[in-house]
């Protein structure tokens, strides 16, 4: 401010020191932006960094690509090996994607064992199953925790504009597709977005809407297939199939709501009411004086995520009255070839110990 001083003017000013203030608004501005595990991008700044790069490219060409990727059974590294496991399969796995990326990209965390690759480069799609080849392969090879060999694989969706989608938020859903079709495919590969995903989605959501008014209307039941021994010819026992009691279109195969075993609540649902049925029907052979040989269930793979799968099963046995001899378990081989294949192992060998009949289905897929 100018004030008169001996017949001149001089200026009078205050100096404050705000390093303090804007180190500040920086670290508050970094913890709204980063994730504090790993040090990435979080979702809101991936957010705004994707919305920037559809304006560049809406207004100078090029292309923009998102790689979506979801760590596989990293939930089993948590509940066999601890959190502290989990942590350090996350901090690896963002140190190994950051350093697969090249300049014109970012990878962010968006929450739990999910993460996202943004790149600018210019690629068509051919380029873009290069690129998630090399952000799989940085992943793959395992680290030590504790002694424990642990692997970072994972599944990749793969979705381009403007080739997919030209928004945002449709892009993200094409990359996500993408990466549900990989983790139904078997994990730990890179699958491209295609628009008859979505209508596949739509199929799912409907199928897994129907079959959970089944669950509540008692309409899943068992047909019994039986089991012939080639050495008499006589019956040994039955395998219990699913079958959906619909009121327009009668009995439906499981293969034709196969899709509804990929939700985990619905699948564990089928399983617990086709379980329910089968000691049912045990129980009421059993007083009429017939010998039905060993009936086996067909459990679905998540359900062995379950510690208490062995406790609860026989107990259901148990109230029923039916012996563990006349009741079996059949999986598929691929329960045994997860991250969780230890877990599986635990429950069929209890469930064994305890007299019911283990056997493998499909075996060789």
């Amino acid at each position: 401010t100018g004030v008169p001083i001996d017949g001149g003017l001089a200026v009078v000013a205050g100096i404050v020191d705000i390093t303090d203030r804007k180190a500040a608004e920086a670290r508050t501005r970094r913890q709204a932006t980063h994730d504090a595990l790993t040090g990435l991008p979080n979702r809101l700044l991936f957010q705004e960094r994707l919305q920037q790069a559809l304006d560049v490219m809406a207004e100078a060409g090029g292309t923009v690509g998102l790689f979506l990727i979801d760590l596989d059974d990293f939930k089993s590294v948590n509940d066999t090996l601890g959190h502290d496991a989990g942590d350090e399969l996350l901090f690896q796995a963002a140190a190994r994607l950051a350093g697969a990326i090249g300049p014109a990209d970012m990878v962010a965390r968006l929450g739990g064992d999910e993460f996202v690759v943004l790149s600018q480069e210019v690629f068509d799609i051919a380029g873009a199953r290069l690129k998630a080849a090399i952000l799989l392969d940085a992943l793959r090879e395992p680290f030590e925790h504790a002694g424990q060999m642990i692997s970072a694989r994972a599944s990749l969706g793969i979705a381009l504009a403007p080739e997919h989608d030209l928004d945002g938020g449709e892009l993200m859903k094409d990359a996500d597709l993408a990466l549900y079709r990989a983790k139904a495919r078997g994990r730990n590969i890179a699958v491209v977005y295609e628009p008859s995903m979505r209508a596949a989605m739509i199929r799912r959501v409907a199928i897994c809407r129907d079959l959970a008014e089944a669950l509540r209307e008692d309409r899943i039941l068992p047909f019994y297939q039986p089991q012939v021994s080639l050495a008499d010819g006589k019956v040994a026992g039955f395998e219990a199939l699913a079958r959906w009691r619909h009121p327009e279109r009668g009995i439906i195969p499981a293969a034709a709501f196969q899709e509804g075993f990929q939700d985990v609540e619905i699948a564990a649902g089928i399983g617990d009411a086709i379980v329910r049925a089968v000691l049912r029907d045990l129980r009421q052979w059993l007083d009429a004086g017939l010998e039905p040989g060993v009936v086996s269930v067909n459990l679905s793979a998540g359900i062995f995520r379950d510690p208490e799968l062995p406790e609860r099963l026989l107990g259901k046995l148990a109230a029923a009255g039916v012996p563990a001899r006349c009741f079996g378990i059949e999986v598929t081989e691929s329960v045994l070839l997860t991250r969780s294949a230890g877990e599986a192992e635990r429950t069929l060998q209890a469930l064994r110990a305890a007299g019911l009949h283990v056997s493998l289905d499909d075996f060789g897929t």
